[in-house]
């Protein structure tokens, strides 16, 4: 049996998630032990193009040229200030030790999007289960780890269809 990549929101929920599992190797970027390896995003590593970076004449808006739509997997991009972190958490999901992931990141819509833009991102193929506490306390964590959610429970493909939505229209 593989491993289990525990992807965080953030830096210290992930190294207060690794202590939990009882991760102690601590590498650059991640923590592991012989079940678990733990690491995080730095908030957003992804984010949405400006129009004009789908299309150069899009810098200068004209109302000839609206609405603008364009395929949210298009419009994803990596986000220059958190790079070295998304090659980090990319290089993990393709480990050929890894068996599926666990979605750590905050318990929300904005939570999950954060989280799948990565994935996608990244190319993951391995199946996620969403780890669903609102607090990270140790007993929460551990709670939340014994009860983990499908990522493809309806509640949680609505959240994050409301999530993207929202994304768009803030673009």
């Amino acid at each position: 049996m593989g491993k289990v990549l525990v992807i965080a929101e953030k830096p210290d929920a992930g190294r207060n998630m690794a202590k939990v599992l009882k991760c102690d190797n601590c590498k650059d970027g991640y923590i592991e032990n012989e079940k678990y390896i733990v690491t995080w995003a730095v908030g957003h590593l992804i984010g949405l193009k400006m129009p004009e970076e789908h299309n150069s004449t899009l810098k200068e808006w004209k109302m000839s040229t609206l609405p603008l739509i364009f395929d949210i997997d298009d419009s994803l991009k990596v986000l220059p200030d958190t790079k070295k972190q998304f090659e980090i958490v990319k290089k993990l999901i393709h480990r050929p030790d890894v068996d599926y992931l666990i979605n750590a990141g905050d318990a929300g819509r904005e939570g999950l999007l954060i989280q799948s833009w990565i994935y996608r991102m990244c190319g993951n193929r391995h199946p996620v289960k969403i780890l669903w506490a609102s607090s990270l306390t140790d007993e929460a964590i551990m709670k939340a780890m014994k009860r983990l959610h499908d990522e493809k429970e309806i509640e949680f493909i609505n959240l994050l269809r409301e999530a993207e939505t929202r994304a768009v229209a803030d673009q």
